[in-house]
């Protein structure tokens, strides 16, 4: 069988012409492949801000469901504080510094806070406590670079007297200071 040039010209365009067909479906395939790919990225994207949601949830409701925020009508009142300075990194204490606070404990309808005064600056805590410890936590509205965050643990609690650990972070942990911590029952005269 003998292929003249203009027949073999015609078999190679419609060979040509068949593969151009098939890219076009191909590339359209692609596309939709892309467009299929790009729907289940955001898909699971949503998925797992899901899980971390419910893991959100389920680590908050396991935490309330252990402790209460009422604090105990005989710690109700008002206390005075010395609290001394044991450790820093922080140049805004040293170690030894202590100071003297009066200290409001309180509960209400929206649940327990406590209240601590020193040279007319306050500072209000969150309270959340069970029969073992009370912890407080304060945390300033950030300042450029100067946030506050201030835990205390209350962990040797007697009906006149309470003692525990106060820690102060500035700057998102970049620098700590640790305070011992003991409150008097302030009595009324």
């Amino acid at each position: 069988m003998k292929y003249t040039i203009p027949s073999f010209i015609l078999v190679l365009t419609m060979i040509s012409c068949n593969n151009v067909e098939k890219e076009k479906i191909l590339h359209k395939r692609e596309k939709d492949l892309a467009e299929r790919e790009a729907l289940l990225s955001k898909k699971e994207a949503l998925f797992q801000s899901l899980l971390k949601m419910r893991d959100s949830i389920q680590s908050v409701s396991q935490k309330d469901s252990t402790q209460t925020s009422i604090l105990p009508s005989e710690l109700l009142g008002e206390w005075s504080s010395k609290i001394i300075c044991y450790e820093t990194n922080c140049p805004e204490y040293a170690i030894g510094d202590n100071r003297v606070e009066s200290w409001f404990f309180t509960n209400d309808s929206l649940g327990s806070y406590v209240k601590s005064i020193h040279n007319k600056q306050e500072r209000l805590y969150s309270v959340q406590s069970n029969d073992r410890q009370i912890l407080l936590n304060y945390s300033s509205v950030p300042a450029p670079n100067r946030k506050v965050n201030v835990n205390i643990n209350l962990n040797e609690i007697s009906p006149n007297k309470i003692k525990g650990t106060k820690i102060i972070s500035l700057e998102d942990g970049k620098c700590n200071s640790k305070f011992s911590v003991e409150l008097t029952k302030t009595q009324k005269l």
